[in-house]
């Protein structure tokens, strides 16, 4: 009997201190905390809306959906003699872009069928390179000077220009890329319409000749070329890009491939997708789309390709007013497309204890959405942040997520051992923060979420420190 006794008290304790243990644990259980997009248009930097002239053109509602401004330079009026450069068209422009919180791209051509006769500057040819003189068809305006682009004077020239260029431009946090465009006219790869006065290089020739300069150059910021068309072997040219780093663009997007014999849907492209930026330019303004039947717009073929061929960058309307124009009518479709490009990355759901110990590690899961259609291709780098009732940063934790491996309409779960030292016990908000660089003082990239702080933060939740 004593000893049936002794057993029952026995369990009775035992049961007892698993009902306390089990108490105590489930105080500290991870909590189940969702969220909330936000319902905005949701800028970041490596994608987005471009923007194309002046910035000061263009309306504030078209500024507030765009990313980056865009143009393009004729060499001469940036190089206008040997060794002297102005850079002030380029600063200018920067300048102006930043004042609206917007990254800048551009590019510099060497032949430019709208612009200067001497695009190429004239003292290129004075000091001994060849060229040859071409007329636009059905035009007896302007007599254009183009380079041999074999030329060892034109060669030696534009690596001198391209290596000023890096020295003055690279890793400038206010370009988002520069395009290469010193090959054919408009810097586009191809020689229409001077077909009859120039000659295309080898494919080792343009790579080695007029590509390598750019790619030696510049080591922090993004370069960017148009498709290599044919006659080039277009599959291996955009591949070796590509696999050097160098992002693709390609124009004619929404165009008639059997009437413009490119592709008007972005598949020549493709090899980029997700590994370097992919820069659309529609055909033509967004207004002409309206008067010529061959380039009829469809907003389901537009958010088709999109969703297939995975842009980053895609230009709205083109130069002048025409921005506003497709923004006035096409308002929804605008706003949905600058989520839908390039990537778009919100919090799903987060699970961590509430009340830990001071001291002791935070075991928290987070779960990151994104809804655009390819994954981040720019640095980022993460902290946990622990905001005080003063809505003052009291400790930051730098984890080691990688938020790039999170393709297009995926979402990916994320882990860490937060451990914030010497933090008195109190209640705190616990808040994520995505920054370009580690030591970055604030935040860089906006997430698709309610509850962003004024420092850039999103707030995952509460924690109480004992």
């Amino acid at each position: 009997m004593k000893r049936f006794v002794f057993i029952t008290v026995a369990c009775c304790i035992i049961s007892g201190i698993w009902l306390l243990h089990t108490a105590c644990t489930n105080s500290r259980q991870k909590g189940n905390h969702q969220f909330e997009k936000s319902g905005e248009v949701v800028l970041n930097p490596g994608k987005g809306w471009i923007l194309y002239g002046n910035a000061f053109e263009h309306s504030p509602d078209v500024i507030a959906l765009g990313t980056t401004g865009y143009r393009r330079f004729d060499w001469c009026d940036l190089n206008p003699q040997e060794d002297v450069y102005d850079w002030s068209p380029i600063d200018d422009a920067v300048s102006a872009w930043a004042q609206f919180g917007k990254q800048f791209a551009f590019g510099v051509m060497s032949l430019n069928a709208n612009g200067n006769v001497y695009c190429t500057p004239k003292w290129v040819f004075d000091k001994g390179a060849n060229y040859t003189v071409g007329k636009i068809p059905n035009s007896t305006e302007k007599e254009f000077y183009i380079p041999v682009w074999d030329d060892p004077v034109y060669v030696a020239e534009c690596k001198k220009f391209a290596e000023a260029l890096a020295v003055k431009y690279d890793d400038n946090p206010n370009i988002a890329f520069i395009d290469i465009r010193n090959y054919g006219n408009w810097g586009e790869m191809h020689m229409f319409p001077f077909f009859q006065y120039t000659k295309y290089l080898s494919d080792d020739q343009l790579k080695e000749l007029l590509i390598r300069p750019y790619l030696d150059n510049f080591i922090k910021t993004q370069i960017v070329i148009c498709d290599i068309e044919p006659p080039h072997s277009r599959n291996n040219m955009n591949n070796w890009v590509v696999n050097n780093g160098i992002g693709l663009r390609i124009d004619g997007i929404m165009g008639n491939k059997k009437l413009t014999g490119t592709s008007g849907d972005g598949d020549v492209v493709s090899m980029a997708i997700g590994k370097q930026p992919i820069v659309w330019e529609l055909l033509g303004t967004f207004k002409s789309f309206e008067n010529n039947p061959n380039k009829s717009w469809d907003d389901k073929r537009f958010i088709n390709i999109i969703k297939t061929y995975k842009p980053n960058f895609i230009n709205m309307g083109g130069w002048g007013t025409d921005a506003l124009y497709m923004l006035n009518q096409k308002t929804e479709m605008v706003r949905e497309v600058a989520n839908l490009m390039g990537y778009n990355l919100s919090m799903a759901s987060a699970k961590y204890p509430d009340e830990i110990p001071a001291g002791e590690a935070i075991d928290l899961s987070l779960t990151i959405e994104n809804s655009g259609v390819t994954n981040m291709l720019s640095d980022c780098v993460t902290k946990i942040a622990l905001f005080d009732s003063n809505d003052e940063i009291v400790s930051l934790y730098t984890t080691n997520w990688n938020l790039q491996t999170i393709g297009g309409g995926k979402t990916s779960n994320f882990t860490a051992k937060a451990v914030f030292e010497n933090i008195p016990a109190g209640s705190y908000h616990l808040a994520l923060g995505l920054y370009s660089n580690v030591n970055d003082q604030m935040p860089t990239y906006r997430l698709d979420n309610k509850g962003r702080t004024p420092e850039g933060f999103y707030t995952i939740g509460m924690l109480k420190i004992e």
